[in-house]
């Protein structure tokens, strides 16, 4: 075991340290800063994806559209973004001016170069949003933040575990803004059905509105 430095009081009661114990502190000091920097540079560099906006367009064969709309750090090299289902197809991923950006996809999560660029758009297909059960479909998401929802032409709702805090018709879809959290919104295609209780705090106008736009 080397020895270590052991401060001596000087005759006017200043403190010393022996020189020939701090040399070789002072020469694994370099090591270990070259060991940190070499780990630095091998984990590559990848900051997570702020939401600016998301978007879901449903159609009639349950697929899903989802849209993300991303901040980004121009300085990072890659972004990480938490994808809606364990299974997407035609992901695209888009930065400012419409730039196409190399993408990884492993999982439910993309990886996207996103060096450069502060914002950048995500789409793509999937198939888990939406199930079915004899004549209803049922959308069931969690997401962390608001949402817009565009159900598939030609749908009713029938039921919504969630109040929307908007909704459009745009000719024969409605456009729905949803919260933060868990949601569930049923729906089916052809006659109408007849209408569910509306959802706990939900406003008068939001089932009515439902179907008289069915």
């Amino acid at each position: 075991m080397e020895p270590r430095a052991m401060p001596r009081e000087g005759p006017d009661g200043m403190l010393f340290v022996r020189i020939g114990d701090t040399a070789g502190m002072e020469a694994r000091a370099p090591l270990a800063i070259a060991g940190l920097v070499m780990v630095a540079l091998a984990a590559p560099a990848q900051s997570a994806a702020s939401t600016r906006a998301l978007d879901i367009a449903l159609y009639s064969d349950g697929s899903a559209r989802v849209t993300h709309q991303l901040g980004a750090d121009p300085l990072e090299p890659e972004l990480a973004v938490a994808l809606f289902g364990a299974a997407v197809d035609n992901l695209v991923a888009l930065g400012e001016g419409d730039v196409l950006l190399a993408r990884e996809v492993a999982g439910a999560e993309a990886s996207v170069s996103s060096f450069g660029h502060a914002g950048v758009t995500v789409e793509y297909d999937t198939h888990d949003l939406v199930s079915k059960e004899g004549r209803i479909w049922t959308f069931a998401i969690d997401a962390r933040g608001p949402y817009s929802l565009l159900m598939p032409p030609g749908s009713i709702i029938v039921g919504m575990s969630a109040a929307p805090a908007s909704m459009d018709v745009r000719g024969d879809q409605v456009a729905l803004r949803l919260g933060a959290g868990a949601s569930e919104v049923d729906y089916i295609f052809g006659a109408a059905a007849p209408p569910a209780p509306a959802p706990a705090g939900a406003p008068d106008w939001a089932l009515p509105a439902a179907l008289g736009a069915a």
